[in-house]
């Protein structure tokens, strides 16, 4: 197999199979939680942040909307209830990060 740079100059311009599957290395990242994450909710809240990404963001847990135009990169999400929950961000691009934790 043979690198890009290595290919003949015409070739140079495609992009392996796996390509589209790698995220982006400005894509949002939930950076807290941290993937299988076991938290117990402060004051009813979860606090979440976002790395990377372009806002303004949109929050989702367990697929719902929960906050949607917010240009900080830290917040709270309100009561999830307890047990497993995947928590997503998605950036003003249509990027997304998601992680699942479990709430005590």
């Amino acid at each position: 197999m043979l690198a890009t740079a290595q290919l003949p100059q015409p070739l140079r311009r495609f992009i392996g199979r796996n390509a589209v599957f790698r995220a982006a290395p400005d894509a949002p990242k939930l950076t807290f939680p941290p993937n299988g994450a076991t938290l117990a909710q402060l004051d009813g809240v979860v606090p979440v942040k976002v790395r990377d990404g372009t806002p303004p963001f949109s929050w989702l847990a367990n697929g719902q909307l929960i906050e949607a135009g917010l240009y900080r990169r830290e917040t709270t999400l309100p009561d999830l209830g307890r047990g497993f929950s995947q928590l997503s961000v998605i950036d003003a691009e249509g990027r997304a990060s998601r992680v699942t934790v479990q709430i005590e």
